[in-house]
């Protein structure tokens, strides 16, 4: 009966949590999740909000590491990428109170940006680890991406590609979630994901998501492929499965019209453009920038305090690699390099056992890399949505491949 009981409690407590996450989602995309912005109450109460549910997932997973040392190779809990990330976050928040000249909330609030997907990846990984797959969550997560889809028709019904908006960064919202649900063994609840998250995408007119889309389902496939080891029909089968949906993304492409045409393939379009400049005048000042400012960095968001006869003045690096290396230090960004390399080095482990959450988990990696080439994405909330996906699958696999738990971590 105590295990039922604290199992309950459990699955009980992260619902919540999933929901209130949901939530939170919600209003992060009507609000567009602007980092300029980020300090106005009420998106600061969200991410608040959001932080303070993950808390409680994430000392269940910390209570677990206590019961067997963490260094412990018999320590289930144990896994390299996680370690990783938290050294990253670590890191990130001793540089940002080093480098802090803000007021004492904004401090805060810098922390727990960095904080939030670490409780959430924590809470994620220590949950799926403990319990395996379940359906429950798969409802959640879709709870999730119902949410976040409908705020995002919300902005879309007001400010669309062929209105004032243009295109909408919001968009990546629902993407990240997409490895979780394709990791579903339901053909139809993949196939609906896919669908719905296409649409957003390809309205949104991203050049970035479209891309990491592709090639995150490409991936996907090939991966999903040869676990399966279907030889060469399988494989004439991907192929073909590859040019149906480009053939479908660009005919959705075209229906949408002009507009987005132009968005799209128009390389001189000022939302989208002017990255070369941004990197150049990034590497600039790091050539010119004190050795200590190389440890420690330059504070939050320091990007974005060009030179005001800089072209690049006023916009952040547009790359999660030099975001991390010009505010936060070049130590900083080898965590950060060594968390996608262990994941990575991860995904290969899974081929190797052909679990099939190898193919997500692929999938996952693709997207995020390429969205960290051109993007920040360590700065918004879809950071959160990231790390609940990168947890749950890990999480997942590493039940199935070491299940039952030691007796000493059983409750």
């Amino acid at each position: 009966m105590a295990k039922l009981n604290i199992y309950t409690l459990r699955r009980a407590y992260f619902i919540f949590t999933m929901f209130v996450t949901a939530l939170c989602t919600a209003y992060m995309v009507i609000n567009d999740d602007n980092v300029n912005e980020m300090g106005t109450g009420r998106v600061f109460l969200a991410r608040s909000i959001s932080a303070l549910c993950w808390v409680i997932c994430a000392y269940w997973y910390i209570k677990d590491i206590i019961i067997v040392p963490i260094s412990s190779k018999a320590n289930p809990f144990r896994n390299r990428t996680i370690q990783w990330y938290s050294w990253y976050v670590l890191l990130v928040g001793i540089s940002t109170i080093i480098t802090n000249t803000n007021e004492i909330k904004w401090l805060i609030y810098h922390l727990i940006i960095f904080g939030l997907p670490l409780l959430g990846l924590w809470g994620t990984f220590g949950y799926a680890r403990r319990f395996g797959e379940q359906p429950h969550f798969y409802k959640m997560v879709a709870f999730v991406l119902l949410c976040a889809v409908a705020a995002y028709g919300i902005v879309y019904t007001t400010y669309n590609v062929l209105g004032e908006r243009g295109h909408f960064g919001v968009a990546y919202y629902p993407l990240y979630l997409l490895p979780l649900m394709v990791a579903c063994d339901k053909k139809w609840v993949r196939y609906i994901a896919l669908a719905v998250i296409g649409v957003v995408i390809i309205s949104s007119v991203k050049r970035g998501g479209l891309v990491a889309l592709a090639m995150g389902l490409l991936t996907y496939l090939l991966v999903k492929r040869h676990i399966e080891q279907k030889g060469i029909k399988g494989r004439i089968i991907t192929l073909l499965l590859v040019l149906v949906v480009s053939l479908v993304f660009y005919s959705a492409v075209v229906n949408l019209g002009d507009n987005v045409l132009e968005r799209l393939f128009n390389s001189d379009d000022d939302t989208g453009s002017g990255r070369t400049e941004i990197w150049a005048g990034i590497f600039q000042r790091l050539a010119e920038q004190d050795f200590s400012n190389w440890i420690f960095g330059n504070g939050y968001l320091a990007t974005m305090t060009g030179t005001s006869n800089g072209s690049w003045s006023g916009y952040s690096a547009h790359n999660d690699f030099l975001e991390c290396l010009y505010d936060y230090g070049v130590v900083t960004l080898f965590c950060y390099l060594g968390f996608l390399f262990s994941w990575a080095k991860y995904i290969v482990k899974t081929v190797h056992q052909h679990s099939r959450f190898a193919a997500p988990l692929a999938m996952m990696w693709v997207m995020y890399f390429i969205l960290s080439m051109i993007s920040i994405i360590v700065l918004f909330y879809t950071s959160l949505l990231s790390m609940i996906t990168v947890g749950t699958l890990i999480g997942w696999n590493e039940y199935e491949q070491h299940n039952p738990l030691p007796n000493t971590l059983k409750q």
